[in-house]
C-alpha cells in the first residue's frame, strides 16, 4: 500500500536516502512506512491511499481531433443558416431547383463562387425529404 501526498510547492523530498519527485499534478506516491515522515514535512499534504497494483496516471487533457481529408469548399453551417432564414421568411420553395438556384446565387454574392448542382442536389433532396416526405 502507498500513500499519496501533494507537494503544494511542487518540490521534491529527500526521506531516508530516497528522493521523491512529484508528478505533473504535484502528487508523490510514498510507501506506507514513510507516511509519518511526510506528514510533518512543510508543503506536503496527505491526499489518500492507493493500492500497489494501481498505477497513478496523470490526467491527460482531451484535445479535439484534427479534421482529416479534403477541406470543405464552402462554410456549410452558414449556408444552412441562410436556408433556414430563407424558408422562415418565404416558405419552402415549390421545387428543388428554385432553392438550388437561390443558394447558388447567394453563395456567388457572398463568396464569389457557387457550389455546383451535383453538390447541392443531394443536400436539398434530403432537406425536402425531411420537410415534405410524401412528395419525394
Amino acid at each position: 500500500m502507498h500513500l499519496l501526498f501533494r507537494s503544494t510547492e511542487r518540490k521534491s523530498a529527500h526521506v531516508e536516502g530516497q528522493e521523491f519527485v512529484p508528478d505533473n499534478e504535484g502528487l508523490i506516491s510514498v510507501p506506507e512506512n514513510l507516511g509519518p515522515r511526510f506528514m510533518v514535512l512543510p508543503g506536503f499534504v496527505y491526499v489518500g491511499k492507493r493500492d500497489e497494483g494501481e498505477a497513478h496516471k496523470p490526467h491527460q487533457p482531451k484535445y479535439p481531433k484534427a479534421r482529416t481529408g479534403r477541406p470543405e469548399e464552402f462554410p456549410w453551417e452558414d449556408i444552412w443558416i441562410e436556408v433556414c432564414r430563407f424558408i422562415h421568411e418565404n416558405g419552402i420553395p415549390t421545387t428543388h431547383a428554385e432553392l438550388i438556384q437561390y443558394l447558388q446565387q447567394w453563395c456567388e454574392n457572398r463568396y464569389g463562387r457557387q457550389p455546383g448542382d451535383s453538390t447541392l442536389k443531394p443536400k436539398v433532396r434530403k432537406l425536402y425529404g425531411a420537410l415534405r416526405p410524401d412528395e419525394d
